[in-house]
């Protein structure tokens, strides 16, 4: 400690108020001096282990740690005396605890565990894998079942066998639990609660194992299943976890960090981030994913050659509308743009369909002004560079606010597919505190809850 107040010193850090405390400790206190008695009377050990341990507020009132910090060795001397004399227990072993191969081999569970679709599944998960890997019992042998931030009640713990875990009661309790604490709510219902998390019967079986991909009725964008770890889709490596895109719902969730209690029960130090996709409303299969898509953009680009149609006439003056031949050439028009759509080569694509709308608004304009004779296909006609001198200006108008219009119904055909059946209104939401629950943090508030302080606020997770 000498070699550290002399350091701190050498560095001129003694006025930080971070190090000042530091620099005031005296190294070679005498115990026996007035100032060190009453500093261990009026000090007494646990005092030192309030920010770990619930200790009485009315025990630490006299305790005055600017006075008292120099003669701490006095202090911690006198708790090594007690404690070896069996008048105050031993505080948790932290050292002991994190070399322990049972914590590696919790977290390795833990981050391979079922966490998708469900508050449950996120508690479940934690729970399940401290019973597996025994973490009571480490937490016992290192007396850390006191400490809050180490042991935080995973000492009281019941773990389930796996007889009780396949009954009826333990199996009606975890699939009746994962619709009632279904994570598209940022925080636990109050029905969750009282039905599944709160002191209940179905609270015994979360130390069961969680669902794995049964749970999950959609695939990936990619035709793959999710990870059934997080219920999420990854589309190659180094890729940002997500739902798939014509999915109803998407919400992405990081549930790993340090904040909760006990605070290794979620942190995942060394590895990637921990996610919880929640994604429902979504396609059940590829295949059915692509049929809408395409449903819905040759919709787009029929009403969009339509509005073409209409357009033209307007300009031309023609009172009854668009004539039989403007008709068939936005028909050919609609199929070569489809054509490029389905092209195997998706380079240019706005460059290849500005030229067929620009060739064909030039086509209907004409057609418009009795320039295309209905028994002549429209390059044989002798008035061809006659018309396009005319109606350049026109046409290139026209053209190009057909193609924006395309590459935007391009650009949100799938949004469009999604607010049919949409039921949320932002796609990513944070989880909410909920008194002594709280399941996992977001990735980045949602900046239309951001005046809903209590939905951004961590608050330790309980595992009793």
């Amino acid at each position: 400690l000498g070699g550290l107040t002399q350091t701190i010193a050498a560095a001129g850090c003694c006025t930080h108020r971070s190090f000042k405390k530091l620099c005031s400790i005296d190294c070679k206190p005498d115990c026996s001096s007035s100032l060190a008695q009453r500093c261990i009377v009026d000090c007494p050990p646990m005092c030192l282990e309030a920010h770990d341990y619930y200790v009485e507020q009315a025990v630490c009132n006299k305790c005055n740690a600017d006075s008292c910090f120099s003669v701490i060795k006095c202090i911690t001397e006198h708790a090594d005396y007690l404690t070896e004399s069996g008048r105050l227990q031993r505080t948790c072993n932290e050292a002991e605890f994190l070399r322990s191969e049972r914590l590696a081999r919790y977290w390795q569970c833990w981050r391979n565990a079922p966490k998708h679709s469900s508050h449950w599944n996120v508690i479940s998960s934690a729970v399940h894998c401290a019973c597996r890997e025994g973490m009571n019992d480490l937490a016992n042998e290192t007396d850390c079942c006191r400490s809050l931030i180490f042991g935080g009640g995973i000492c009281e713990t019941t773990c389930p066998s796996e007889q009780d875990c396949s009954s009826q009661a333990a199996q009606t309790c975890i699939r009746r639990c994962q619709s009632l604490c279904h994570s598209d709510d940022p925080s636990p219902s109050p029905e969750c609660v009282k039905s599944c998390l709160g002191h209940t019967a179905c609270r015994a079986y979360l130390g069961c194992r969680t669902p794995q991909l049964s749970a999950i009725p959609y695939v990936c964008d990619d035709g793959r299943f999710p990870e059934s770890s997080s219920g999420c889709c990854r589309g190659g490596s180094g890729q940002e976890p997500s739902c798939p895109k014509l999915c109803a719902t998407q919400l992405l969730r990081r549930v790993d960090r340090p904040q909760s209690i006990p605070w290794w029960s979620r942190w995942s130090k060394g590895h990637r981030a921990v996610y919880q996709c929640v994604c429902s409303g979504c396609p059940r299969a590829v295949p059915g994913a692509i049929v809408e898509v395409k449903r819905s953009l040759e919709q787009n680009i029929w009403d969009n050659g339509q509005a073409m149609l209409i357009d033209i006439a307007r300009r031309e003056g023609l009172a009854l509308g668009p004539t039989r031949q403007m008709q068939t050439l936005v028909a050919e028009r609609n199929a070569e743009v489809l054509g490029v759509l389905n092209s195997t080569d998706p380079t240019g694509l706005g460059n290849k369909m500005s030229a067929v709308n620009k060739h064909y608004s030039s086509l209907i304009t004409r057609a418009a002004r009795g320039q295309i004779h209905e028994d002549s296909g429209p390059e044989d006609d002798h008035s061809a560079e006659e018309g396009q001198s005319v109606t350049q200006g026109q046409a290139v108008t026209v053209a190009v606010a057909s193609t924006a219009a395309l590459l935007l119904a391009i650009g949100l055909v799938a949004w469009l597919a999604i607010r049919r059946r949409r039921r949320t209104s932002s796609p990513i939401e944070p989880f909410a505190q909920t008194g002594d629950i709280v399941i996992g943090r977001s990735v980045s508030p949602s900046k239309k809850n951001s005046g809903l302080k209590a939905a951004t606020e961590t608050v330790p997770l309980k595992v009793q």
